[in-house]
């Protein structure tokens, strides 16, 4: 399996690893739609609702407007639980989280990723609304592949008529370094006459740090999930999510068929307690 992309080299994909990412996109043509790709409404926050949903037919449970202030930790270091921003303390027997709110088990890993997300008054495809693209490597004057993502209205992510672009690589120097060229070259700024490419309406340009947990210093009973990279799907969260579950509950099936609604049967125990009794001689830190 050969690519272009040094950055893609450098991850050693194997022959076998690259025959099934081909077989993966050829089964995806046509599931839904005349594409091997699927995307959400209102952008990609609606994933996270929809996970929600599958733990709550579940029986999870979801504490609104709170968030953690600190963590509850024993004599021996291990996790027992948070502090809520309001005091409150909550224990369970294990905790995950994403490296913004525990900061102090992360470390940035050298690697990061030039953005530049733009609103446009058309499309840089002609009739195409939702593209994606790739730009090859040493393009431009950039060494890595730069991915392009266009969504528009239909999505519900921009108004009607304007048109909502992603830009993204592998950093080398900063975002507007390595993605400038490009953008100049595909759009058209505002004070220029050229009516023939789409007109810049708003735009950024970002550098996003990729960070990794530091595990060595994870207290017991917590788990700290990976930075995204400049992958365009969610398989590795994905692939991540079930190596968790699979640790924590290992004789459990991962994401089982949600049943019929009209199948569920809710039992009420009266005498269950939501939370343990209070422990003792916890520690709080955060």
């Amino acid at each position: 399996f050969e690519t272009q992309d040094q950055s893609i080299k450098e991850q050693q994909i194997s022959t076998k690893d690259g025959i099934n990412r081909i077989s993966l996109y050829f089964k995806s043509l046509g599931q839904y739609g005349q594409t091997a790709f699927l995307t959400t409404l209102y952008g990609t926050g609606e994933l996270s609702q929809a996970f929600c949903r599958l733990s709550a037919v579940y029986g999870g449970t979801y504490i609104l407007r709170c968030r953690a202030s600190g963590l509850l930790l024993d004599d021996q270091g291990t996790y027992k639980g948070i502090v809520t921003n309001e005091g409150q303390p909550i224990y369970s027997n294990h905790l995950i989280s994403n490296i913004d709110h525990l900061p102090i088990y992360g470390k940035i890993t050298g690697r990061a990723i030039s953005r530049c997300t733009c609103v446009t008054n058309k499309s840089l495809f002609g009739n195409d609304r939702a593209v994606l693209s790739t730009v090859p490597p040493h393009t431009f004057g950039h060494p890595h592949t730069i991915y392009i993502l266009q969504l528009d209205f239909g999505l519900n992510v921009c108004p009607k008529g304007q048109y909502l672009t992603y830009i993204w690589s592998p950093l080398v120097k900063s975002a507007e370094e390595d993605l400038k060229t490009l953008v100049q070259s595909i759009f058209r700024e505002q004070n220029l006459t050229d009516e023939t490419k789409p007109s810049i309406l708003w735009l950024v340009y970002f550098d996003q740090m990729i960070r990794s947990p530091v595990k060595e210093n994870i207290p017991n009973g917590i788990t700290v999930i990976n930075d995204p990279g400049c992958e365009i799907d969610f398989d590795l969260a994905i692939q991540e999510a079930q190596s968790i579950f699979k640790s924590l509950y290992p004789d459990e099936e991962w994401i089982p068929k949600v049943p019929d609604p009209n199948d569920v049967e809710w039992v009420v125990d009266t005498d269950e307690k939501l939370s343990p009794e209070e422990p003792q001689n916890y520690k709080t830190t955060g």
